[in-house]
């Protein structure tokens, strides 16, 4: 997805000023996704050149951590308007302050013990979408 610096601004502010939007988690939208090759070759045209003739692009490969999609929300969340059109409100699980505090004391714990094994799957109880270095994306188990 592509979105200038003031668009972003611009969404970010008219956001902050809807009414009860305090704590509110918004999601933007922020139209069709943008192709990164075609990102580069534009770029290279608005320069004055000619892509793969005067600049190659080369496809290097993922790095870790990058995605191919992004996921705006996980399949428990839901999205609603919003009185501003492209904010939309994201509501999903509901999160108890008492048990993420046992939850992360738990995780400490583990960490003290160097029970690393453990604390993928606590963090995952945490986190559902949580995937470890190693995890089968499938299961995330290893």
């Amino acid at each position: 997805f592509m979105m200038t610096v003031r668009e972003a601004v611009e969404l970010v502010l008219q956001a902050s000023a809807l009414e009860g939007s305090s704590g509110s988690l918004f999601v933007l939208e922020m139209g069709e996704p943008v192709r990164i090759q075609d990102l580069a070759r534009q770029m290279i045209r608005l320069a004055g050149k000619v892509p793969d003739d005067e600049i190659a692009v080369v496809f290097t490969g993922m790095r870790p951590g990058e995605k191919m999609h992004e996921e705006l929300i996980y399949d428990d969340e839901t999205l609603a308007g919003t009185a501003r059109e492209g904010i939309n409100v994201a509501s999903g699980r509901v999160v108890v302050p008492d048990d993420v505090t046992a939850l992360l004391g738990a995780l400490v714990d583990y960490a003290r013990a160097g029970e690393a094994e453990a604390t993928p799957g606590l963090i995952r109880s945490i986190v559902p979408e949580f995937h470890a270095p190693g995890d089968n994306a499938e299961t995330g188990r290893a």
